[in-house]
């Protein structure tokens, strides 16, 4: 070793010497070497004395001092082996072992500012405690050190330092900016640049100069990366502020996604799962159309679209799933707003067997949700609810079956639906349906249980309501009819019968005839017509659309009539307005429809309602040759008058049921205005024609593409 090892009595030559750790960047672990080999020979010297002129070799030093492959010590590597000082002291007589203070007080030393206290024994036992040797730190961090207490072998030596906490923090302080401006010099172990050659002077003057020009330049370029970072969140915030701020929400998702994935690769191309439903809708409306959008904008393939649709578990009948997220939805919804009625249709449909790898089952088979049958389906039933003051619309349950859903079997579907969705949070008021024969058997069905219940409770009940037991309660229920579908059936019986009736205490009949020969008149003059809404799929018999209701509605309008034909013109009239009160849609008149507007307690609809009732009991169709009347008669009279009846009864808050059941439940959610047409089943209808319309226009799809384009619907909420 070029320098002695400066433990106590170490005589060892020829090995690799070690300097102490460096005060200005480690005073901690210099203090530890210090303790560890004896203070007495460092009396009088400075720490950077200590750190320049003493060394210690190798043998004192552990394998795991070392770093793994070296000759290097570690940063925390502290000498614990062949310590004279410790071995001394270890070999001393038991009976002249000296005191804990005089250890102390032998290790004590005064290194620059830092002074070590004596520390009084904790142990009034005639046995003091040893110090032995050990490779382990375990005496606060020191190697070497290992107090044993003769009766309580768990004590352990309190130990405390104690420092000028003044100077310490001045001198630390100072040694910091110095290890900070001489850097380069510390790697090489010189304090001072005047100790450096000429050469070297140069040298280092040339690193000092790159070293500033480098702290500029990062300086610079993190400069560039806070202005860049701000830059790109100004454009964010511009781009939706300003822009995308006043798209749709379908053009923003659009917009997004082409700014988002035009610059990735198309394996590397990720969609969010609104841009996904979007994309969805646009495949479903044609396919043709997607494919030529796909080349022109970044959309997602159409692979990517069907797994989507196969990952959704949405099969017939109710759907756990979709019934879960009506729940959380319902939460937001204010008591008013949660007010709803169930609507209930069936569409027709193709008769075909299709297997469904997706679910392992071939579809085309009657099915309920609950059982299955080997008969084809060529009809499917869906329910959906509607909102009455709040705009919302949710498909809720579809099934397949052959001709029309059972009367029974309607009986049990509707008894479910309602279940579900009063469970759900909702208040269901009333459900809609047309006039066929089934529907109007199911609800035939709940009315008569409903009266075996109340019989058996020993309770009054008329058949205006239905009741549905849902575990806990049993929910009213009131039942209507859809007006469109009445106002149709009135106009599909006048062309083959004349209508017989009494207004005003005049009896009077109304024939299609009339209406023909006013078109025919009309008509003759092409460029002057009077009746210019008229056409000839509105008055023509063989060529009428009898399922449209917008044909039927506009026949029985004040602007088509002249004087020749006045019993049908009064009529005519009469349903005008008629259904103008029960299809309001407006709080204000539009186009001078005072009947075309909500329904309040002091609303003129009231002293319109009393008196087609009068008039609507008088109805009856007879043959147009023998003036007989038709057996049976058609039953659209009939629910013509259970509609107005309960629109009345309802109004004018007489004891009775109906809409009276509605709308009181309504007037105690803090509603006093109705727009009937939230009464009727548009929505299911409209939802019906975007079915046929997806991908071409398919009037009669089979089960497979029925299923497919209801889960289509149900995602984007169409």
């Amino acid at each position: 070793a070029a320098y002695k090892c400066c433990v106590k009595g170490c005589t060892n030559k020829g090995s690799i010497s070690h300097r102490f750790p460096n005060p200005r960047t480690r005073l901690d672990l210099l203090q530890k070497w210090i303790k560890v080999i004896g203070s007495d020979q460092f009396n009088e010297m400075s720490s950077n004395d200590i750190h320049y002129k003493k060394r210690i070799c190798s043998i004192h030093f552990s394998s795991g001092c070392y770093s793994p492959g070296t000759k290097v010590l570690n940063v925390n590597a502290v000498p614990s082996l062949n310590l004279m000082l410790i071995n001394d002291i270890s070999t001393t007589d038991t009976n002249d072992s000296p005191s804990i203070e005089g250890v102390i007080e032998t290790i004590n030393c005064s290194v620059n500012y830092v002074v070590l206290n004596d520390i009084p024994c904790t142990s009034t036992s005639s046995e003091s405690p040893y110090i032995h040797t050990t490779n382990d730190e375990t005496f606060f961090g020191l190697s070497g050190f290992k107090l044993l207490d003769s009766v309580e072998k768990n004590d352990v030596l309190p130990f405390t330092n104690s420092m000028h906490e003044h100077d310490d923090v001045v001198k630390k302080s100072n040694l910091k900016k110095k290890s900070q401006n001489n850097g380069m010099l510390n790697k090489i172990g010189i304090c001072h640049s005047k100790l450096l050659t000429p050469k070297c002077k140069s040298l280092y003057g040339t690193g000092v100069m790159l070293q500033k020009l480098l702290r500029t330049e990062k300086k610079k370029c993190q400069t560039f990366k806070d202005r860049l970072k701000a830059a790109e969140k100004f454009s964010d915030k511009y781009l939706d502020s300003k822009i995308i701020g006043c798209m749709t929400p379908a053009a923003a998702i659009f917009t997004k996604l082409q700014l988002r994935e035009t610059k990735n690769s198309p394996k590397g191309r990720r969609f969010t799962l609104e841009e996904k439903l979007l994309s969805l809708s646009l495949y479903k409306q044609s396919t043709k159309s997607y494919r030529l959008l796909s080349k022109l904008f970044i959309l997602p393939a159409r692979k990517t679209l069907s797994t989507l649709l196969s990952q959704i578990p949405i099969s017939t009948g109710l759907d756990k799933n979709l019934l879960k997220v009506l729940k959380e939805n319902v939460k937001t919804l204010k008591e008013k707003e949660k007010c709803c009625v169930v609507l209930f249709d069936e569409v027709s449909l193709e008769p075909q067997l299709q297997y469904d790898d997706n679910v392992g089952c071939i579809v085309g088979f009657e099915d309920n949700g609950l059982d299955r049958t080997q008969r084809f389906a060529d009809h499917s039933l869906v329910f959906m609810i509607k909102g009455i003051t709040k705009k919302f619309k949710q498909p809720i349950s579809y099934t397949f079956c052959e001709s029309s859903t059972k009367r029974y079997d309607l009986a049990n579907q509707i008894r479910n639906v309602l279940k579900a969705v009063h469970l759900s949070g909702l208040k269901v008021v009333g459900t809609i349906c047309d006039q066929g024969t089934t529907n109007t058997a199911a609800i035939n069905i709940l009315i008569n249980d409903t009266k075996s219940f109340y019989l058996r409770q020993n309770q009054e009940y008329n058949d205006t309501f239905y009741e549905i037991d849902c575990g806990v309660e049993r929910i009213k229920v009131v039942h209507l009819y859809d007006c469109p579908h009445l106002l149709k059936g009135i106009r599909n019986n006048l062309l083959s019968k004349n209508l017989m009736f009494t207004i005003n205490g005049h009896q009077r009949e109304a024939c299609w005839k009339d209406i023909v020969d006013l078109y025919e008149l009309d008509s003759v003059v092409q460029d002057v017509k009077m009746l210019p809404r008229l056409t000839r799929e509105h008055v023509i018999p063989g060529e009428i659309k009898k399922m449209k209701v917008k044909n039927a509605s506009q026949v029985f309008t004040k602007n088509i009539m002249n004087q020749k034909a006045e019993d049908t013109a009064i009529l005519c009239l009469f349903f005008d307005k008629l259904f103008d009160s029960v299809n309001g849609s407006y709080d204000k008149v539009v186009d001078g429809k005072i009947f075309r507007t909500a329904v309040k307690p002091n609303s003129p609809h009231h002293q319109l309602w009393r008196e087609t009732l009068k008039v609507l009991d008088t109805m009856y169709f007879v043959n147009p040759v023998s003036k007989e009347r038709s057996k049976p008669q058609p039953p659209t009279l009939k629910n013509w008058v259970k509609t107005i009846k309960d629109v009345t009864l309802t109004l004018t808050y007489l004891n009775s049921t109906g809409f009276q059941t509605i709308c009181s439940t309504m007037r105690n959610c803090g509603v006093r205005s109705l727009l009937l047409r939230n009464f009727n089943q548009d929505s299911l209808e409209n939802m019906f024609g975007a079915l046929r319309a997806l991908g071409y226009r398919n009037n009669n799809p089979n089960c497979m593409m029925f299923a497919s384009a209801y889960k289509t619907l149900l995602l984007n909420n169409l």
